[in-house]
């Protein structure tokens, strides 16, 4: 009886548990058949590889969508900033202000040739004190051009009415003055070593050459691929101004001794050189350089004139400050669109009646158009910034030089960041570093190098 009710509350139990005792003693397998129970519809071991193999491509490429929107947020948010914040320059403003003094450089001698007064440019160029590596080598230069009056202290009895302001020489805007005046012997011996310098005949040079080389006579070819125009070494603008000054004491030594023609002459090899520098740079401290230069030739080029009653001082004081237009009109609005800047820019290249300089440095912001849109910053520079690139190599690049240096502007957001370092480009603060290293990685798996490019630009210039 007791056995009975017992096993009566089992089955109760396995029926309120879900099934009979019965039901959970193992099956016993099948002859042939596997030992251990499982599923019909289990996939295969392949199968389950494929599967985690699929997985993880799925979340990898999420993984590379969400840091490729870094990038593409940054141009999205900057807006063409890389743009804007180059300002509308008045460059061409100050090059159509001094051009009306090219009436007063040497004349042109054809026998000079481009490369001929490239050499001697880059031979009047002072050497750096701390020569660094550097992706532009320069070429070797077998005599460099010596100045005398480098480390020459005037004494202070020595040009009391012209001492030395802006460079280490008589001041050039009261020298030729103390010259008509007269001079000491000790002064006028000075002035003969400046007047008489080797270095002179290079400059005069340069002034009277049709064109001038100016890469090509300095660096060698051909260039590295993953340099950057931007590292490029400018020319020197303080030791290629001081030339300007000596050379208005130049002319006023020549003055001194009675020699007119030769004073005349010395004056206007400094406006033909400053615009020998105008005529052929290629960056926008080129043309800037050459409108300085220009300027110092020709206010000195007045005073002589007026000095000697030479009538045509009236002439040289028409062309100081000429009216010129004020260029394209700003959009009503604070800020110029990138719609606007881009048109703005193109057409600067390709105004083959404008200042090269200006079209150059056109050119070197165009190559930046990625960094401005989603659409080049995914595929690539667009084809009407192509098209100007194209039109300038035919009509604005005369040399394989400036060839080569359209060639390097226009990859230049396909360079590696090493270039944006050596260039100087900051690179931001925590918050820059990642956004940086996201656009770096999504740029690495995409083959797309514009991305690290544009990012590590924009938050260089616009992060802390």
């Amino acid at each position: 009886m007791t056995e009975t009710r017992a096993r009566e509350r089992e089955r109760k139990a396995d029926q309120w548990f879900g099934a009979p005792r019965e039901g959970q003693v193992p099956v016993r397998a099948a002859a042939g058949g596997s030992a251990t129970p499982g599923r019909a519809d289990e996939p295969r071991p392949a199968a389950r590889w494929l599967r985690r193999i699929g997985r993880v491509l799925r979340d990898a490429a999420i993984a590379v969508a969400i840091l490729a929107m870094v990038p593409i947020g940054l141009v999205s948010v900057s807006k063409g900033s890389v743009w804007q914040t180059s300002g509308f320059s008045n460059v061409r403003l100050k090059l159509m202000q001094g051009e009306l003094s090219r009436t007063f450089a040497p004349s042109r001698d054809a026998a000079i040739t481009p490369m001929q007064a490239g050499l001697a440019l880059a031979a009047l160029h002072p050497a750096a004190p701390r020569p660094s590596p550097s992706a532009f080598p320069e070429r070797p230069v077998s005599e460099r051009a010596r100045r005398p009056w480098d480390g020459v202290s005037l004494p202070a009895d020595m040009f009391k009415t012209a001492r030395p302001v802006s460079w280490g020489g008589p001041n050039n805007l009261s020298i030729l003055e103390a010259a008509a005046k007269g001079l000491s012997a000790r002064e006028l011996a000075y002035l003969k070593i400046v007047a008489t310098a080797p270095l002179w005949a290079p400059y005069d040079l340069i002034a009277r050459a049709p064109a001038v080389d100016i890469i090509g006579g300095r660096f060698q070819l051909p260039f590295p691929k993953d340099a950057w125009v931007a590292e490029m070494p400018i020319m020197r603008f303080a030791g290629t101004k001081e030339l300007a000054y000596a050379g208005v004491s130049r002319a006023a030594y020549y003055l001194a001794v009675g020699q007119r023609a030769e004073a005349e002459a010395a004056l206007k090899s400094i406006i033909g050189f400053g615009f020998a520098i105008i005529d052929n740079g290629t960056f926008t401290i080129d043309g800037l350089i050459g409108r300085v230069i220009v300027g110092i030739g020709r206010d000195a080029l007045e005073r002589f004139y007026t000095l000697t009653g030479d009538p045509r001082a009236a002439a040289v004081v028409a062309a100081r400050a000429p009216e010129v237009g004020n260029g394209p009109v700003m959009p009503s609005s604070n800020t110029p669109t990138v719609e606007f800047l881009r048109d703005r820019l193109i057409r600067s290249a390709e105004n083959t009646a404008g200042p090269r300089t200006i079209r150059y440095d056109a050119l070197h912001r165009l190559s930046l158009s990625s960094c401005t849109n989603v659409r080049e910053l995914v595929f690539g520079t667009g084809s009407d910034v192509k098209q100007a690139f194209d039109r300038a190599s035919r009509d604005l690049a005369r040399y394989p030089s400036e060839r080569a240096i359209l060639d390097l502007t226009l990859h230049t957001t396909e360079l590696p960041g090493t270039a944006l370092t050596n260039a100087g480009i900051p690179t931001g603060g925590v918050v820059a570093q990642l956004l940086v290293g996201a656009s770096t990685v999504a740029g690495t798996v995409l083959d797309n190098p514009r991305m690290p490019f544009c990012a590590r630009v924009i938050t260089g210039n616009f992060l802390p």
